[in-house]
């Protein structure tokens, strides 16, 4: 999926408890498709050994209901949890978030940065049986771990 710019709104609500100028940012969707009923899982951002120097801040959102807050005073988070609660949600969707991607000397936004990035995706768990990953189509286990999932998003 292209990378693209500015967070609207309506992807995230309420965006703008995370104090950021929406013409700056620039994002790159995440999409669950057809998760099971009562599925929770945790999907957490992070930069590896190749990733350079972030321009600002890094954050995983979820889209959430109208009510949510995104980012508490402000802060943004690597992270964030899912709960697909019944089986007519076809699919949810996080956006992995740059801030200050695009600039002056970067136009086009920072592609670089997004493509040394992992996803780790923990904790998934169901009320009805327990979730084992594998066979892996995607990613591998994260490293001294057997119910974690790592993935390169370049």
């Amino acid at each position: 999926m292209p990378l693209a710019g500015t967070v609207a709104s309506d992807r995230v609500p309420n965006f703008d408890s995370c104090q950021a100028d929406g013409s700056v940012l620039q994002y790159l969707p995440v999409v669950i498709e057809a998760p099971v009923a009562a599925v929770h899982g945790t999907f957490t951002v992070e930069p590896t050994a190749s990733t350079p120097p972030l321009p600002g801040r890094l954050g995983f959102f979820f889209q959430a209901g109208q009510a949510s807050t995104p980012c508490p005073g402000g802060e943004w988070s690597p992270s964030d949890s899912f709960e697909a609660a019944a089986y007519d949600q076809p699919r949810i969707t996080g956006y992995i978030v740059l801030d200050q991607a695009f600039t002056a000397a970067t136009p086009k936004g920072r592609s670089d940065v997004f493509r040394t990035l992992q996803l780790r995706v923990s904790g998934l768990e169901t009320v009805e049986q327990p979730l084992t990953l594998g066979p892996l189509t995607t990613g591998s286990l994260c490293p001294g771990t057997q119910d974690e999932l790592c993935a390169l998003l370049g």
